[in-house]
């Protein structure tokens, strides 16, 4: 972007370019050839390019990039909160599937809730975080109520960033909706995604005065985890396979059921009810065509996916291993 203004500056052009950066109107390309501005912006100003893989853009529509997390050397990371938030929904899953009682309490709590009307960003919200206390806030430390922060075990399970990569591990991959029968629709949409095949490392450490699970209990989460996803949605998707063993999802293109806690909650069909009536009171809109779930058998009846080397992949999909080092 310093480059740019820069160039900008020496052709006379920082008002247009100051107007612009205010209030674009059209793209940043567009604007870049009516200035002509573009081949020197293409020679001067690219911090890095990446390989389209298998992308079909529509021409004639914008194309919106999403841009992955870099450190302050421009290089990729996933942030340890992601890492964490997605073992904690994978701990939350095998703790409702794995206690009768508990579930039997939480899915009265959140079918009581369900038909509330409020606003998108509110829905729910007080409903999730009792469960989220439920699950995890076991300490019982003194002076405190039970709901309390410091009372979540899960403050025992540390999860660093991961080891900065570097940026030619990155793919643009488009987005791509995979339909029940197995019809692919593309949108251009493109995130900066890591490249198949690349090794994520980050430290989990726990500490075992405050957090009871162990490297085992973690692994059996994840096969449990995986159990559900493939029962409760992926099944129903034509020529996707199932989860292999300690298979998670990584990042924020990963989809709905990843995600959140109705179906581990609720059970395959009281959940594809309820994903439905959630999608109708959060406002998406009608032609997304959510009502028709229950026929299609499958809510959201999109999987989100993406093509590299002629093959279509799941977003954010990730084998999962650990490696002890005794401290």
């Amino acid at each position: 972007m310093a480059k740019l203004y820069d160039l900008a500056q020496r052709q006379g052009k920082t008002k247009d370019f100051e107007v612009y950066m205010l209030n674009p109107q059209g793209s940043l390309e567009g604007w870049l050839k009516e200035k002509k501005l573009y081949e020197a912006a293409q020679e001067g100003c690219v911090r890095y390019a990446l390989d389209m893989g298998d992308t079909q853009l529509t021409r004639g529509r914008r194309t919106q990039l999403m841009a992955c997390v870099k450190d302050v050397y421009g290089k990729p990371y996933i942030p340890g909160s992601t890492l964490k938030g997605m073992l904690r929904g994978i701990l939350a899953t095998a703790r409702l599937l794995q206690d009768e009682r508990l579930r039997g309490r939480l899915r009265s709590e959140l079918q009581q809730h369900l038909g509330e009307r409020t606003k998108r960003t509110h829905y729910l919200s007080q409903t999730n975080r009792r469960i989220e206390q439920e699950l995890f806030r076991t300490l019982k430390r003194e002076h405190t109520k039970w709901a309390d922060a410091v009372n979540d075990e899960l403050s025992g399970l540390i999860v660093s960033d991961s080891e900065p990569l570097e940026p030619e591990r990155l793919v643009l991959a488009q987005k791509v909706e995979r339909r029940v029968d197995g019809e692919e629709r593309t949108l251009n949409l493109l995130r900066e995604s890591l490249r198949p095949g690349t090794e994520i490392c980050f430290h989990l450490t726990i500490d075992s005065s405050r957090c009871h699970e162990t490297e085992k209990s973690i692994l059996a989460a994840i096969e449990i985890f995986d159990e559900a996803y493939n029962k409760n949605f992926l099944q129903v998707f034509s020529g996707m396979g199932r989860l292999r063993p300690w298979q998670v999802f990584v990042g924020g293109g990963s989809g709905f059921v990843g995600k959140t806690l109705v179906y581990p909650l609720l059970g395959k069909q009281a959940g594809l009810d309820a994903t439905v009536q959630i999608f109708e009171h959060t406002g998406v809109p009608p032609s997304h065509k959510h009502k028709e779930d229950k026929r299609i058998g499958a809510s959201p009846h999109i999987l989100k996916c993406s093509w590299y080397a002629g093959r279509t992949l799941q977003m954010g999909l990730c084998d999962f291993a650990m490696e002890r080092q005794e401290l």
